[in-house]
């Protein structure tokens, strides 16, 4: 289903009952980060869903909730009460912000660490909202995507993060309709574990390529960036610096896809990745999806997550460059 807000739950955001969790989020900036659903919206910490908001069953009340397993046993009765009216209900659950967080916190430091979907985030904030997202190269407008398209085995297929790739450059941000912007979707892994088996780099380009294959599969993404980006631009959850004011997106452009690997915390000494990279099977299907999307490794430019078009490289120049380091 696709994701996206109603005309009503917008309004209701930017100048009605839910505006104070939206400017909540606008002004913490650092640690909570909006996602647009189907009717719902969803605010993250470190990665972790830290407070959902759907309508009600009638109109103009809605529904907060928070997940209880965060929690100890016990703790989930100081929730405060999940039917939003007033105001004053809005203002019990940004009061309750602070202790939920703490949930999450001991949740990852004792249960179950979520560092790959804390690093989405991270990179979700650095080129969507932070100070310096006007000068990256793309905008996220998603995480945890899933699409029905191309299913295996009865599951969806999902992206870590659904993204615009739009240079940084004042003529190209005014002129949209001219130099229209380029789909991007990404895959994060997160430590040398995370990158062969179940879920390994050669899985996900093998559901990409499935999903890739299917009848308006990419074109319908397409659509749905765009209206992900608009709803977002609306709510003033996407930072353009004064000089650089976009022109309205339509559609985006016809060139292929970017496919993106990021790959954080490679160990340099490991032989994982140049393994996994070198193998007939990745190989082979690596030049079977290349023909629908253009696979590209993300580099950092020196430290940092800020992403950079021209620090995305081919299967090849990314090789020679993990040769180098592991020389």
């Amino acid at each position: 289903m696709a994701r996206i807000l109603s005309d009503n739950f917008i309004r209701d955001f930017k100048e009605g009952l839910l505006f104070p969790v939206l400017k909540e989020v606008r002004e913490e900036g650092m640690t909570l980060d909006f996602q647009i659903r189907n009717e719902e919206a969803h605010i993250y910490y470190r990665g972790g869903k830290i407070l959902g908001v759907k309508p009600g069953q009638v109109p103009g009340q809605y529904v907060f909730f928070f997940d209880i397993n965060y929690f100890l046993s016990g703790e989930e009765e100081l929730l405060p009460k999940a039917s939003i009216q007033s105001d004053t209900d809005v203002t019990a659950w940004i009061r309750k912000l602070p202790a939920l967080k703490r949930a999450i916190d001991r949740y990852y430091g004792t249960k179950q660490e979520k560092s790959e979907r804390e690093y989405q985030q991270v990179v979700t904030r650095e080129n969507t909202y932070s100070a310096g997202a006007n000068q990256t190269d793309y905008f996220i407008v998603d995480i945890e995507y899933q699409t029905s398209k191309g299913l295996e085995n009865g599951k969806a297929t999902k992206f870590d993060m659904l993204g615009i790739l739009w240079l940084a450059e004042a003529a190209t941000r005014k002129n949209a309709h001219k130099q229209r912007p380029r789909l991007a979707v990404f895959e994060m892994k997160y430590g040398d574990g995370a990158l062969k088996g179940k879920s390994g780099l050669l899985e996900h380009v093998e559901k990409t390529l499935n999903f890739a294959m299917t009848d308006n599969g990419v074109q319908e993404l397409k659509k749905e960036a765009v209206t992900l980006f608009q709803q977002k631009r609306e709510l003033g959850l996407v930072r353009f610096g004064a000089k650089a004011q976009p022109g309205e997106i339509l559609a985006l452009s016809d060139d292929k896809p970017q496919f993106i690997f990021l790959l954080a915390n490679h160990n340099p000494r490991s032989t994982v990745l140049k393994t996994e990279l070198e193998s007939e099977k990745f190989r082979t299907n690596h030049a079977a999806l290349s023909e629908y999307m253009d696979i590209r490794f993300a580099v950092a430019s020196f430290l940092g997550y800020g992403l950079y078009e021209t620090c995305m490289l081919p299967l090849d120049a990314f090789m020679e460059r993990l040769e180098s380091q592991s020389a």
